[in-house]
């Protein structure tokens, strides 16, 4: 996840989670709500903005513990390289 999300830094900002298998990047441009829309649609990646906890800040939940997480994290740059 930090070299991925590093190589979009116009686009998220990343801080890592200290503990816990949940992180929440910002979106640094555009609505959470569309892209994690858009996201699911075209790359099969489910994604939580964060106006589902009431955050206001365009941050998305990304779940660090899943068995498919590098399938889901190539399918993910794939999306982002075609953006």
């Amino acid at each position: 996840i930090d070299g991925l999300l590093a190589k979009y830094p116009s686009t998220f900002s990343w801080h890592r989670p200290k503990a816990g298998s949940m992180g929440f990047p910002k979106l640094l441009k555009g609505s959470v709500e569309k892209f994690c829309d858009s996201l699911v649609r075209e790359a099969g990646v489910l994604l939580l903005p964060g106006s589902v906890y009431d955050d206001t800040h365009n941050h998305f939940r990304l779940g660090l513990g899943r068995k498919n997480l590098p399938q889901a994290v190539e399918r993910l740059d794939g999306y982002l390289a075609k953006l």
